[in-house]
């Protein structure tokens, strides 16, 4: 019944957020254009604009959370970045009514790229400058400005990786912005005095920086290294849970771990969440602790140790045939599970033998795909290669299984 439940919620939710995200827009546009005194037909039109930016604002995250195209640590939080926007969507235009150089504007971008990837912080950001200049009458030139800010913002950001050095990133960021304003000065169409206008730079790139920064760390402690303190737990070797496998089967326990190495090693390699694809690795055989070796018992027991969501997913998909969608760690479990497998029992056959492990890990991998069980793998094409060489890298360790 839980299982049910949970699927339902997920199945509901993308509804739940399309509406809430139109709502938003429209009712906000609708109540700017009420107050704007403009007429039926002007309203219904930027109404019905409005719509399809909210919906679209929306859509394009819960497509690249389909296609595995969001930073990592954004996948499944389609509510969440519903929630931001809608923030963004009624304190956007509040901003217009400070002089347009001290404006920070482009930091929406960045922060709606953090939390999603370039494509939807920008997609969003657009659309909010559509509304922006609808309800506060921007200038052709005021749009190129904030357009060219916002664009450089979220194409540097997209850059970050999950060691999330942000520095140079920054620092580039902060520059990028300061030449866009420049331009706008330059150009003669503020009608402000040159003090005036290196002190309103100064406080919005001061604005800029506090709130990049305040994003950042808001990124770093609830989605990229929310779990990491929790799997570095669980990844010792010496954590209860896998000594108490050593301890009542030290075939499966031996099993995990080479499993665990090598999904860790082929997971960094593609630019995969290390960690988890580690933890895959040393926990889907776990089931054992509970009599039997099934996904079922597995996940009875990460419940009871409250192991992380995307463990949990890990673990479901892992036990299901023709998932709906499965992630690349998840992928890289398998894999690495039916080499080790595949090679300890041939070694177990002929101690000696001279195994070919390109052929081996190509026999693996075409099965995965002529299954149909990675039909909706989130794997690509180049992953697949890179996985291959990867694995074939690791001849000297699969001496260990002999």
């Amino acid at each position: 019944m839980g299982k049910k439940t949970k699927d339902k919620k997920q199945s509901v939710q993308p509804f739940v957020c399309f509406a809430a995200g139109i709502l938003a827009a429209c009712l906000w546009t609708g109540l700017c254009g009420y107050f704007l005194k403009l007429s039926v037909y002007s309203l219904a039109g930027w109404v019905l604009l409005s719509a399809f930016g909210g919906f679209f604002s929306v859509f394009s995250y819960y497509i690249g959370d389909k296609k595995a195209t969001l930073f990592w640590w954004n996948r499944n939080r389609l509510g969440r970045y519903t929630i931001l926007l809608i923030l963004f969507q009624f304190s956007f235009t509040a901003l217009f009514y400070l002089p347009f150089l001290t404006l920070p504007l482009s930091a929406v971008c960045v922060i709606l790229t953090l939390f999603s990837n370039g494509f939807c912080g920008m997609a969003a950001y657009l659309f909010f400058l559509i509304e922006a200049a609808f309800i506060s009458g921007l200038t052709l030139n005021q749009i190129i400005v904030l357009t060219l800010a916002g664009v450089a913002g979220a194409a540097l950001f997209q850059s970050l990786d999950k060691q999330f050095r942000y520095g140079g990133v920054l620092f580039a960021y902060l520059i990028g912005d300061f030449a866009c304003y420049s331009l706008y000065y330059v150009a003669g169409v503020t009608g402000m005095q040159l003090g005036d206008a290196i002190l309103y730079t100064a406080i919005r790139l001061f604005a800029l920086c506090i709130l990049i920064l305040v994003s950042l760390k808001l990124a770093a402690k609830f989605s990229i290294y929310r779990d990491d303190e929790f799997f570095m737990k669980i990844n010792d070797p010496e954590h209860r849970l896998l000594s108490t496998l050593k301890q009542t089967d030290r075939d499966i326990y031996f099993h995990a771990v080479h499993t665990a190495y090598l999904s860790e090693k082929i997971a960094r390699r593609i630019g995969a969440n290390a960690a988890l694809a580690k933890a895959g690795g040393y926990y889907h055989k776990i089931g054992v602790l509970q009599g039997e070796d099934t996904m079922q018992n597995a996940i009875l027991i990460g419940k009871e140790y409250r192991f992380p969501d995307s463990l949990m997913k890990l673990l479901e998909e892992y036990g299901v045939r023709n998932p709906l969608t499965l992630s690349r760690e998840t992928a890289i479990v398998q894999l690495a599970d039916a080499l080790v497998s595949s090679i300890t029992f041939m070694f177990q056959k002929n101690k000696n033998a001279d195994l070919n492990y390109e052929k081996i890990v190509d026999i693996i991998i075409k099965k995965k795909m002529d299954s149909g069980d990675w039909a909706v793998c989130e794997l690509t094409m180049e992953d697949i290669c890179q996985i291959k060489e990867g694995f074939a890298e690791e001849r000297m360790y699969y001496d260990f299984l002999r």
